[in-house]
């Protein structure tokens, strides 16, 4: 069993999504939190089975080992399920990727390991991104729910940026936090499609390090130019002549 495979996911308390997935009447007791945990556990083992289309209430009831109405205590519909397992893993996707990001640290080793933290926890989540992936392309609702947890870490990081020393962003911190989520996003999407992603990260860890690093040297541009050694006044020079004319 991989890292990321349903087991390996803590039981943690009820988030917002949880809380706003359930089904109006659902309390939230300690059994009640269990069944919800067990539900989401077996939906993530029917979707990887099965894919998001493929997959059925009935299986997920089965597998759980609950009563098919159980299910529509705590959801309103299958859609509602990949949302809250979305919710999960952006969450603590973030939250794996910032762990080490104190403030008396050198910013380069902080970017550095928030990027190197972020591609593990894409990788450790492969399976379970690539259903969720799935979904995005196969129900609006969901593609809908995905961006709107991208745009959460966008505006968390932007906070980031802007009240933690030794960040010191060439452009807006919002533009800047939206550039590096989505250059680091895309990198780690593409990673975990690639046949060279095994999902074991021993063995992809070299070439995690070597992505993190190139991904950093390109991030560092934005987030704090003097880090690199490079003159921000001629940087910020360069992109006014490419606002003006288009030229460089």
């Amino acid at each position: 069993m991989s890292d990321g495979a349903p087991g390996a996911w803590p039981v943690h308390e009820l988030n917002r999504a949880r809380r706003t997935a359930r089904r109006g009447g659902a309390q939230s007791t300690p059994q009640g939190e269990e069944t919800y945990e067990r539900l989401l556990e077996a939906a993530l083992k029917v979707f990887l089975a099965h894919g998001y289309v493929g997959a059925r209430v009935e299986e997920i009831t089965r597998m759980a080992g609950v009563a098919y109405g159980t299910f529509y205590h705590h959801f309103r519909k299958k859609s509602d399920v990949i949302r809250a397992l979305a919710d999960r893993i952006y969450r603590e996707i973030f939250t794996e990727a910032t762990r080490e990001s104190r403030p008396e640290r050198p910013l380069t080793d902080r970017v550095l390991d928030d990027t190197l933290f972020a591609l593990k926890a894409f990788t450790r989540r492969r399976d379970a991104l690539r259903v969720l992936d799935d979904a995005v392309g196969a129900d609006p609702t969901v593609a809908a729910e995905v961006l709107r947890l991208q745009q959460r870490d966008v505006d968390e990081y932007a906070k980031i940026i802007r009240s933690t020393p030794g960040y010191n962003p060439i452009g807006d911190p919002r533009v800047v936090s939206l550039l590096v989520n989505s250059l680091s996003d895309e990198v780690a999407r593409r990673w975990i499609r690639s046949e060279n992603c095994t999902g074991d990260l021993e063995l992809d860890e070299p070439a995690l390090i070597e992505f993190a690093r190139l991904n950093t040297i390109m991030m560092l541009a934005v987030l704090s130019p003097e880090s690199l050694g490079l003159d921000r006044r001629r940087l910020l020079e360069l992109m006014e002549r490419m606002c003006l004319d288009g030229s460089n």
